[in-house]
């Protein structure tokens, strides 16, 4: 329903900016974003080049610079491991909090 996706890209923003971190220079990080846009995206083809013309449109060398990320890409996977297990551990808490916006929260018995 289109309530449910009513203000996603907000939402995806926030979450992704939890990585910044892990990257060391903004290029990756837009790339992250970018890759899980197009994972969220109706395409039905998910590899790279179709996510990165759907999501950046038709701009030269972007989808050269997605592969690259995606094959060469450096960031620090311990970091990159821990802030998803912190935000999954704050998803779980929040989901579980009175009143709580997130997906999944069951109404108290």
């Amino acid at each position: 329903a289109p309530h449910d996706v009513e203000g996603f890209m907000e939402e995806l923003w926030e979450f992704q900016s939890a990585f910044h971190d892990c990257f060391a220079r903004s290029e990756p990080r837009a790339h992250f974003f970018d890759s899980m846009v197009g994972q969220f995206s109706k395409l039905e083809r998910k590899s790279i080049e179709p996510m990165v013309l759907a999501v950046e449109g038709v701009v030269p060398k972007a989808v050269r610079a997605m592969q690259s990320f995606i094959s060469e890409g450096r960031w620090d996977d311990e970091r990159l491991l821990v802030t998803v297990r912190t935000q999954v551990d704050l998803r779980r808490a929040l989901r579980r909090q009175p009143g709580s916006r997130w997906p999944g929260r069951r109404p108290a018995p």
